[in-house]
């Protein structure tokens, strides 16, 4: 393992497994371990662990092992900020449908046997009422992947469904709530959508269910910020994530001014509520967001895509790129072929100007202490996302400043609509690495993540 990467990894970290022996039941071209996901922890930060049931707080950074899976675009809501809106409508679109069983199990066993996925994430659309959803956690928990379902969870304000999610062995859910009372229900789409929320959430708190709130920010879910907070702590979630309203996939085009809310107006509303729930010790994440906009005391939270890859509850870059891509979201349509992060690295470095040999070809990418071949290439990836793949933008105030290393910047369309008035460039020498802030941050680790997330790192102040 190196400490400082000079040079951009290619192939060679990788190279002994190519043609390597087939696991049982797959054709493998590449394989990915624990050693892929091996990470040195920074000497000069202090790694701290608090205790909780069944999980524990910490600083300690560690790369996700967590797959993601779209079951298919049908869902029981229509939230207007969606990503996949245009699809839920549109009942004959080729991902509208819920994809076959069998598709679902030869997917998930791919993100476990060849990516080296630890959990998933299983989405739809709305998964909780895709009709195999059941059959599919226990596949999940038989081939050694922890299931998670991004759910809306009103179908669970019934015991019976409670019932039947417990007994298939889910492990948690993240649950979108994006507002409280009518601010939901005029959200959503569904008149009472609340109030079944809520039941929801005490049925799922009563039946040892754990889990973790999404909530957008959008212009009506402003105002309700603490509220949304408030009821994290009173059901006892584990982790709040606060998400930018991104103009990604169908909302690429969508997006009005008027539901566009200001950096600079949500950061101030943002910051009494992470204060907050850090003080409750849950877990909060601003998604999306510049840095710039919030106080450097509060920039541990913002999660950009560099900073997501240390988010155990996040989706892992290589694995994430297959089952999220081709025709892995077409619901009659076959598993797509294989490929790794290099492939996908490969295609995209000539759009930025970098060839073989080539380090540090955009002013994002410089040396990093401590870091792993793997992380460089992840982080190489990231960079290249946010300038190809997802809509952002980066004018003079950010060339200028010493987090371009490390930040998105602007969403395209808000800095054409509304411009970079809000940024506020920091001075000194550009930051490279992506842990900056992060390492200071206090996330949730579950103890079946504990052997591997904590592997080499020295705790030297535990708490309990």
């Amino acid at each position: 393992m190196s400490n400082s990467i000079t040079a951009v990894a290619g192939l060679d970290a990788d190279q002994t497994r190519q043609g390597a022996a087939a696991a049982p039941v797959l054709d493998l071209a590449f394989h990915r371990d624990d050693s892929d996901y091996l990470v040195t922890q920074d000497p000069t930060v202090e790694i701290r662990r608090i205790r909780k049931n069944g999980y524990s707080l910490s600083n300690v950074k560690a790369l996700s092992r967590r797959g993601v899976m779209w079951l298919g675009q049908t869902c029981n809501l229509r939230c207007y900020f969606c990503y996949f809106i245009d699809k839920i409508k549109n009942a004959h679109h080729p991902e509208h449908a819920f994809m076959s069983f069998e598709k679902a199990k030869e997917l998930c066993l791919k993100v476990r046997e060849v990516y080296g996925n630890t959990a998933i994430d299983i989405q739809g659309g709305e998964p909780s009422i895709c009709p195999y959803i059941y059959d599919l956690i226990r596949y999940c928990n038989e081939i050694g992947l922890k299931p998670t379902l991004i759910t809306n969870a009103l179908w669970y304000d019934k015991p019976k469904n409670v019932e039947k999610l417990v007994s298939a062995g889910v492990f948690d859910l993240l649950i979108s709530i994006h507002g409280i009372g009518e601010t939901y229900d005029k959200i959503v789409g569904v008149p009472g959508g609340s109030a079944r929320q809520m039941k929801a959430l005490e049925l799922l708190q009563q039946a040892g269910v754990a889990f973790r709130f999404n909530t957008t920010l959008c212009r009506e879910t402003l105002p309700e910020l603490r509220q949304v907070a408030e009821t994290a702590v009173r059901f006892g979630a584990r982790a709040v994530n606060y998400i930018a309203f991104n103009p990604f996939v169908d909302q690429s085009t969508r997006r009005p001014e008027e539901q566009i809310p200001r950096y600079s107006d949500q950061a101030k509303m943002l910051l009494p509520v992470i204060d907050y729930l850090d003080a409750n010790e849950i877990e909060v994440n601003i998604r999306y967001m510049p840095f710039c906009v919030f106080p450097e005391s509060h920039r541990k939270f913002v999660q950009n895509f560099q900073q997501i890859i240390y988010d155990l509850h996040e989706w892992e870059t290589e694995s994430e790129l297959w089952s999220g891509g081709g025709d892995n979201r077409v619901s009659a349509a076959p598993c797509p072929p294989l490929f790794s992060i290099d492939d996908r690295l490969a295609e995209l470095r000539p759009r930025a100007g970098g060839g073989a040999g080539e380090a540090f070809y955009v002013p994002e990418l410089g040396p990093v202490d401590h870091f792993s071949e793997r992380e460089y290439r992840t982080k190489e990836y990231r960079v290249l996302q946010t300038r190809f793949m997802h809509p952002y933008t980066k004018e003079k105030e950010c060339h200028g400043c010493a987090l371009t290393g490390i930040c998105d910047g602007f969403h395209r369309d808000y800095a054409k609509v509304i411009g970079f008035g809000e940024a506020h460039p920091e001075s000194g020498p550009v930051v490279h690495d992506p842990r900056h802030y992060q390492r200071h941050q206090m996330k949730v680790v579950e103890d079946q993540e504990a052997d591997w997330a904590f592997a080499g790192a020295s705790v030297v102040s535990p708490q309990s």
